[in-house]
């Protein structure tokens, strides 16, 4: 999908990290290290956001906590107060709620621009701080809203699927890779997205056909395919 995508970067107030360092050939052996390597693709900080609790993002804990069915703790760690939160009001109710579970003195206490926590609270008002309740609660927030969540913490998990990637096996692409090929299909049917993925076997990387450059990783969901090799594990 982003074979068709362009983009011009504007990268200002760069410094050499010591005085002995020309800034232009410093720059220039890292954009030729770019062109001949590439770089991982990560899911950055807009995928996460930058809420944090206890020196970790709050974005997966709460998806992960959802994905777990545990309703009570993706409650819990969405209405803890953060560590980075610039707005006192905010973090005051979160914090006495945290020390009381009282959902009405809480909304009365959180500031109308938090509307999704607003949200939670009036369903923990209503239904009580249950089971059931913290569910009614998650529900209340609008479906791309939970779903953000969600596609926070399988986005950590691409990262950190990533990193292994590259420790293990380096940047060239080896047995069990997955990349993408074209599918000449005897149909006028699309291929499905199944047909486009081809695991890498060992004639394929004899044939040199491939490269670091076409390896492709999986974001977890229903019915994922994996690699066929240790980042399957």
């Amino acid at each position: 999908d982003l074979k068709g995508n362009h983009f011009r970067v504007t990268v200002r107030d760069v410094r050499a990290r010591s005085p002995s360092q020309d800034l232009r050939s410093t720059v220039s052996m890292a954009m030729r290290e770019v062109e001949e390597r590439g770089f991982v693709n990560y899911f950055g900080p807009q995928r996460f956001g930058w809420a944090m609790v206890h020196g970790a993002l709050t974005g997966p804990q709460v998806g992960l906590a959802m994905l777990q069915s545990d309703h009570k703790s993706a409650v819990d760690i969405f209405l803890r107060a953060q560590e980075n939160e610039t707005d006192s009001r905010t973090q005051e109710a979160k914090r006495y709620f945290e020390q009381t579970r009282d959902a009405a003195g809480t909304l009365e206490r959180m500031p109308d621009h938090n509307i999704r926590e607003r949200l939670v609270l009036k369903a923990l008002h209503h239904h009580g701080y249950t089971k059931y309740g913290c569910t009614s609660a998650l529900m209340s927030i609008p479906y791309s809203s939970r779903l953000l969540h969600i596609h926070s913490f399988t986005s950590l998990i691409w990262n950190h699927t990533a990193s292994f990637r590259i420790k293990q096996y380096g940047m060239e692409a080896v047995e069990g890779d997955l990349v993408l090929q074209d599918v000449q299909s005897q149909s006028t049917a699309k291929p499905t997205w199944k047909e486009t993925i081809h695991v890498l076997t060992s004639e394929d990387i004899h044939s040199g056909r491939y490269s670091i450059r076409d390896v492709v990783l999986p974001s977890l969901g229903i019915d994922t395919i994996l690699p066929g090799n240790r980042v399957a594990d």
